[in-house]
């Protein structure tokens, strides 16, 4: 929690409009009250072998894209 309060909490005041992807159950936890902060399975084991890993990757970075758009 101190890497988030010293440096995504400052980075995000900077860029409001930053968009945050959490990648596995632990990243999701720790940007808990985040805004703008999308979920998807970890790129790395064990959660980048379960069944739907990749799926949810292709959806977080559609959802991603419509997000962004102007």
């Amino acid at each position: 929690m101190e890497c988030r309060r010293r440096y995504l909490e400052p980075q995000l005041r900077a860029l409001p409009n930053a968009v945050v992807v959490a990648l596995g159950s632990k990243a999701a936890k720790r940007l808990k009250g985040v805004s703008r902060v999308f979920t998807a399975f970890a790129a790395a084991p064990p959660g980048c072998n379960f069944a739907g890993a990749v799926e949810s990757w292709r959806t977080v970075a559609s959802m991603v894209r419509r997000d962004i758009q102007p």
